[in-house]
């Protein structure tokens, strides 16, 4: 018998929890292509009112899959902790030693080289693996050959069961899922296609589990009659079932008649906005005479396929009639919404964010439902809605996931992990991101540019702002904190401030022609911050922001290079562990100016350095218009790129959950399988 010792104890204690240990073996016999499983959870054979009752004593699962014959016995089933998986026996087939101590396995299997059945049994104790060398294990297999044909299978029972301890782990107690009123759903909510489709017959101590056992109310029936390329008519049928599900979403079975029994011969995903997840859970069974197995086959083809295309489109507009009629109250709320004066998105945001706007769309029609601010006018939706918008612009849609969208467990589960591989939570964040930023590139505009006249007191402040929006400048800061530098070089830096840099426009200086005098009243501006590089290393970034009415023409150079020149002169600060960045702005430049900064380097706005052999100050020197231009172009670029990841990720989420994260005009069909 082979082993992996190794992983033993991790397989016999993976699931989260006793109904997931179930699962493993309710999964195993679903890749066994079962088609019937029998789910026994049997009680003591005492007396309720004996101590020594228990609800549920032993736990059987038969099913009537494939089977194991004898000879593939060692290693599909005693061959522990590998990746083993011949007819879907993974290490999962251990999953019972988890809710009972004690386990058996039967199965019959077909033996091809014999021609006949063999019937093997073997029992496990989960005492038997708590030694670290399983190789020396001999495990008891009793084997026989059956005289006559039998049907195949598998069958597992578990007993000694851990819950009825005294002192029982969490993880191998059986919980609330296993109790009578509960077990059926459960098992419908994890396999609701199984039991919807029959596909695989549950029966649960001895009830089978019904289509109808998990409707909400009775289906609706919808005829229409569909005229195909060829001009001829065909009834076409859709039922429509509300189901008792947490996931919002809708799936379409096409039936095709197969040897006289309808089944599902191809699964369709449904995307909409007149679908809303307050609608619930609706599967779609589609019947017609016109769908012949071939033709559904045929639908793999998609858009090369134009009958296929013809129905699909015809599908899609029926479904949409049918949901408009149930949504009315969905779409009447985004209208209001949108029209409401706390609906945190402008109309030019939503159209660099559609993706955060319909997530926060989506988000407060759910809230609306249990907490009706808008219906209401609920002063505090105010609050509640800036505050959903940061969460979204932050990125936490976890947040969104487990605290307001109306989701199963298990659907979060699935959500967040594809959260994980989509990286939509990112993308959504460097969005809002990237539309800050274009705002406040359009603020700075005016303030500086096209409308400083009527900013005077903002433009008082822009050397702050500029700051606090260092990329701008092109720092990012991701984890260093900006402080106040030593009062030492603070005072070096306003002396030479003073000094050099001409504080407003004169005779001395050159003048930009045609500014207005509550503009030319305007000082120049310096401020400066530290931030920590390393242990030994600390960076001061200066910015030093010119009157809007100076043109940097040979005069104002003259006034930078004597200032970089006296700072690279002070021993004290330009050749100790303090490196220096300084940003010289201005509102215009002219030829001489511009001529320092491009024959410097291709980086962008590098003056030259005016002190050989100290690299410790690097300069800049810069207009507005240029500096604007150049963050749009980067923040264009930025967009672009966001824009292709942006439809990779719908393109992921349009295929899980089309529904929730999509909220097009137009409907979309997509085969599932």
């Amino acid at each position: 018998m082979k082993t992996n010792a190794r992983i033993v104890s991790k397989v016999l204690t993976r699931n989260k929890n006793t109904f997931y240990a179930l699962k493993e073996l309710i999964n195993n016999s679903i890749q066994a292509n079962a088609t019937s499983i029998n789910i026994n959870l049997i009680p003591s054979e005492k007396e309720e009112s004996d101590w020594q009752y228990h609800k549920i004593e032993r736990i059987q699962i038969i099913d009537n899959g494939q089977g194991v014959p004898y000879t593939k016995f060692p290693k599909s089933i005693l061959e522990i902790a590998t990746d083993n998986k011949p007819n879907g026996f993974g290490v999962g087939r251990f999953s019972g030693l988890q809710i009972g101590s004690n386990m058996r396995i039967s199965t019959v299997g077909y033996e091809k080289s014999e021609n006949i059945f063999t019937r093997t049994n073997v029992e496990f104790d989960i005492s038997q693996f708590e030694k670290d060398d399983l190789s020396t294990i001999d495990f008891y297999v009793d084997h026989e050959k059956l005289s006559s044909p039998a049907t195949c299978g598998y069958e597992v029972e578990i007993f000694n069961l851990f819950s009825n301890r005294e002192k029982c782990s969490p993880r191998n107690k059986l919980g609330t899922d296993f109790l009578p009123e509960n077990f059926s759903f459960k098992l419908f909510q994890h396999y609701p296609l199984y039991i919807f489709e029959g596909k695989v017959q549950f029966v649960v101590n001895g009830n089978k589990l019904k289509r109808s056992d998990f409707v909400k109310s009775t289906p609706k029936l919808q005829k229409v009659t569909y005229t195909d390329p060829f001009g001829k008519e065909h009834e076409i049928r859709l039922q429509y079932f509300n189901l008792k599900l947490e996931e919002a979403k809708v799936r379409i079975f096409v039936q095709c008649n197969n040897g006289d029994i309808q089944s599902t011969a191809l699964e369709l995903a449904y995307n909409s906005m007149w679908y809303a997840p307050s609608m619930g859970t609706q599967y779609i069974l589609i019947e017609s005479d016109y769908l012949s197995q071939d033709f559904v086959d045929n639908s793999i083809l998609g858009g090369l396929n134009n009958d296929w295309q013809a129905l699909s489109q015809f599908l899609k507009r029926t479904i949409d009639e049918f949901f408009k009629k149930d949504n009315s109250k969905f779409t009447s709320f985004i209208k209001k919404l949108k029209e409401d004066k706390h609906y945190p998105f402008s109309s030019e945001e939503a159209s660099l964010v559609p993706l955060a706007a319909s997530v926060f769309e989506q988000s407060a029609f759910i809230l609306e439902e249990d907490l009706h601010l808008l219906n209401r006018n609920d002063s505090n939706r105010a609050l509640i809605y800036l505050l959903l918008r940061k969460v979204i612009d932050d990125g936490d849609l976890s947040f969104i996931i487990n605290h307001v969208v109306g989701l199963s467990k298990k659907s979060r589960c699935s959500l967040i992990d594809l959260l994980d591989k989509t990286n939509l939570e990112e993308i959504i964040n460097f969005s809002s991101r990237i539309a800050n930023k274009l705002q406040s590139l359009e603020l700075l505009e005016k303030i500086v540019l096209s409308e400083t006249d009527k900013h005077i007191e903002l433009y008082k402040k822009v050397a702050n702002t500029i700051f606090k929006n260092s990329w701008i400048l092109g720092d990012e800061y991701l984890s260093s904190i900006p402080t106040q530098p030593q009062q030492g070089i603070t005072n070096v830096l306003e002396g030479l401030f003073s000094k050099y840099i001409p504080q407003k426009v004169t005779k001395k200086y050159t003048a930009i022609t045609g500014c207005k005098p509550s503009v030319r009243k305007l000082i120049s501006q310096i401020t400066f911050n530290e931030r920590r590089l390393d242990y030994n290393k600390k960076e001061l970034s200066v910015v030093i922001i010119f009157a809007p009415a100076i043109q940097i023409g040979q005069p104002e150079t003259v006034c930078i290079e004597s200032f970089l020149y006296e700072l690279g002169n002070n021993n004290e600060y330009s050749k100790s562990n303090t490196m220096f960045k300084i940003y010289f702005v201005a509102s215009k430049l002219d030829a001489f100016a511009r001529q320092k900064i491009n024959a410097s380097t291709s980086e962008h706005f590098v003056y030259p350095n005016m002190n050989s052999g100290n690299d410790n100050i690097r300069s800049y020197l810069m207009d507005w218009a240029s500096l604007i231009d150049y963050n749009r172009e980067k923040l264009s670029c930025a967009a672009e790129t966001l824009k292709m990841n942006r439809i990779d990720v719908e393109t992921a989420f349009l295929q899980e959950y089309p529904d929730l994260f999509e909220g097009k005009n137009k409907a979309q069909l997509r085969v599932i399988k």
